[in-house]
């Protein structure tokens, strides 16, 4: 597995988000070499356990309808760690955004 940037790791999960709401096989989606899936579901499990959800209301809120889906993204996870909206598993602090997304790869 190669490193992977906290940019990276989030036009990732934007990108396994937008491809599972089209249906498309995660294999073409750009950076998903580079993510542990397993690790991903684990955190997006441990996310679920704490705020109990489904792939839809996640799908609603996070997949990106617009021409910058990783830049709104982005924006929010900035925002979420400037509000202190932090989710810790493991010793990793990951946004609120960044969880959920985690936790919209666990579900499908």
């Amino acid at each position: 597995m190669t490193k992977l940037s906290k940019r990276g790791l989030l036009q990732a999960l934007a990108g396994i988000a937008v491809a599972s709401l089209a249906g498309a096989a995660q294999a073409r989606t750009p950076g998903i070499a580079a993510i542990d899936a397993a690790g991903a579901s684990d955190i997006g499990r441990a996310w679920l356990a704490v705020h109990p959800g489904d792939a839809a209301t996640l799908r609603a809120d996070l997949v990106p309808t617009d021409d910058s889906p990783v830049g709104r993204l982005k924006a929010r996870v900035h925002e979420d760690y400037q509000e202190g909206r932090l989710f810790v598993h493991k010793g990793w602090f990951l946004s609120e955004t960044e969880a959920r997304l985690c936790a919209l790869i666990s579900l499908i």
